[in-house]
């Protein structure tokens, strides 16, 4: 039998450059409240998904996609500290848009609350923004681990493992063979 790590490599190799197919890409993020206000300096943790096969405007260069999911643990007034966990269900209008591979925002409306991820206002701060309005109080933050999808971590980890299998079982084949 012959040294199977090239053509491992080289199959590994072509699947990460033809990309991971269309699916469901889900993002983590962060946001840390920079406004000075009772929530300044505190940090709330959310997720959404969306499929990234599907753009509401095709034909725009910004690409623009429903929401398949939303979770952000936020609070449930700025009277309290009593936390909420706002899902896609109560803004099923939610979108994200995205151009060449940036994160350009997120918005998702409520009756009392709207959320706003969005990058910097000019070319001197990209960093994602956060902006709330939550019963008539607003506030701001910085949000961060948003750029990197959830899905290239694990397309990434299955290219390395499979690599590794396909050396280790070549390597057996040499030293036996």
């Amino acid at each position: 039998m012959g040294d199977l790590r090239i053509p491992l490599f080289a199959a590994a190799l072509a699947f990460g450059s033809a990309g991971v197919p269309a699916a469901t890409v889900t993002y983590g993020f962060s946001v840390t409240i920079t406004s000075e206000d009772s929530l300044d300096g505190k940090i709330y943790t959310g997720d959404f998904a969306f499929d990234d096969d599907a753009p509401l405007y095709p034909d725009e260069p910004a690409s623009t996609f429903a929401l398949s999911e939303f979770n952000f643990d936020f609070i449930e007034s700025s009277e309290s500290s009593v936390f909420r966990t706002y899902r896609l269900e109560d803004d099923p209008l939610a979108t994200v848009s995205f151009e060449s591979g940036i994160f350009l925002g997120l918005v998702y409306y409520l009756e009392n609350a709207v959320f706003s991820f969005a990058l910097g206002g000019d070319a001197s701060d990209p960093a994602p923004s956060f902006t709330y309005e939550l019963n008539g109080n607003t506030g701001t933050g910085s949000v961060s681990q948003v750029p990197l999808p959830l899905a290239w971590l694990n397309f990434a980890f299955g290219a390395a493992l499979l690599t590794m299998v396909g050396w280790r079982q070549a390597g057996r084949r040499t030293v036996s063979g």
